[in-house]
């Protein structure tokens, strides 16, 4: 099935999380959201969404996004804007997936005043992570500026090769996963991809 959007009533999105798994089909429904996982199928009322919670994660060859909801019985269920093809391949999707979890969010909302909108990470997972990343990345640029020192440039040459890449990704983790709440039906920008053309 096409990962584009249908009609106002019934928007649908579908995506492999994986490389080599089952496509998974999406459909907002008017008063469900339909689950096919190629195994079964679900409808879940958006009454039942306890909080959505966007995160950005960067990967080994790219970046990508993930929503996960939160239903009211503990079950998550997930979604990125990434199809992956292979291990090499993949698809982004992001303009379907940017309109897709604005309107599921939006109708969560309606069916559900108490719904959760979690922008990031979990405040100690967040604290952590940049924690670590910063402390890594002060590692790196150690070992970089000793090896240039005493004139091992092939050292310091591998060292700087390693640390412009991770320097990226330590920036998108800590900035853009700030714990946060948000409004629906306005997802933070920085927590959804951009779409071109």
């Amino acid at each position: 099935m096409n990962a584009g959007m249908t009609d106002a009533a019934s928007l649908t999105y579908s995506q492999r999380s994986k490389p080599f798994a089952r496509e998974v089909i999406f459909r907002l429904e008017p008063q469900v959201l339909f689950v096919d996982t190629g195994k079964k199928d679900e409808r879940i009322p958006y009454g039942e969404i306890a909080s959505v919670r966007l995160v950005y994660e960067p990967k080994n060859i790219t970046s990508g996004f993930r929503t996960t909801l939160t239903l009211k019985t503990g079950r998550t269920v997930s979604f990125t804007n990434l199809d992956w093809k292979s291990y090499l391949e993949y698809e982004r999707r992001d303009a379907a997936y940017r309109d897709f979890v604005t309107e599921l969010t939006a109708r969560a909302a309606r069916a559900n005043p108490a719904l959760a909108c979690i922008a990031g990470r979990p405040p100690v997972l967040w604290a952590l992570t940049a924690a670590l990343g910063f402390v890594t990345l002060g590692g790196m640029a150690f070992a970089l500026a000793w090896a240039a020192s005493q004139g091992f440039w092939s050292y310091a040459a591998l060292a700087a090769v390693f640390l412009v890449p991770f320097t990226f990704q330590v920036h998108g983790l800590v900035l853009r996963n700030k714990p946060a709440s948000f409004s629906p039906p306005s997802p933070p920008l920085r927590l959804m991809p951009v779409a071109k053309g």
